[in-house]
């Protein structure tokens, strides 16, 4: 009898018929990183140590090496099976987790937008279509006005049926101004 820590052993390193690329992607599913398909870095590298043919692929079990140490074993019974992988401690697990993160992206790289909070903004702004109106008041000419009306019954005039807004001016007159000309309060639905 023998066991797996003096077959890992007993390996030699310098067979390259034995030496096997890293399923890099099955590793990454493993850890749930989905943008690793392929890597050329020879940090990790793997090794047949119990393998046969399977129709036209090559299974078995791969010995893991992460800078020239043991992390993990990999199994595959079968040419369509998943692949399993068991890691020689969580430590160990880790270690290889985050040496896969590093491939995917640069340390200071973070793909975000970043807000500038001082960039001068108009005090109000316009709304271009009347059914997009959720206001009960706006700016119009200088002055704060009521809307009385937003919506149109489809007809001939289709800038009415889109643009068409009735207001009232200092509960005095009403009017019909294109909603374009406008302005409404931000946080402000009254």
């Amino acid at each position: 009898m023998t066991t797996l820590k003096q077959i890992i052993n007993s390996i030699d390193f310098g067979d390259k018929r034995i030496q096997t690329s890293p399923d890099w992607e099955e590793l990454a599913r493993y850890f749930n990183i989905y943008d690793l398909g392929w890597s050329n870095d020879d940090r990790l590298k793997a090794y047949h140590i119990k393998t046969w043919l399977c129709t036209d692929t090559w299974v078995g079990w791969n010995a893991y090496f992460l800078d020239n140490n043991f992390v993990c074993l990999s199994s595959q019974n079968a040419r369509k099976s998943s692949t399993d992988f068991d890691f020689v401690s969580k430590d160990t697990g880790f270690r290889v987790y985050e040496y896969l993160l590093s491939l995917t992206r640069e340390e200071d790289e973070l793909t975000i937008d970043i807000l500038d909070l001082e960039v001068e903004i108009p005090e109000r702004y316009k709304i271009e279509y009347n059914s997009q109106i959720l206001h009960r008041s706006a700016w119009y000419a200088g002055q704060k006005v009521k809307i009385k009306r937003t919506n149109y019954p489809h007809g001939q005039d289709s800038n009415k049926y889109f643009h068409a807004v009735e207001i009232e001016i200092s509960n005095e007159s009403t009017r019909e101004v294109d909603c374009r000309e406008l302005e409404f309060e931000y946080n402000n639905l009254n």
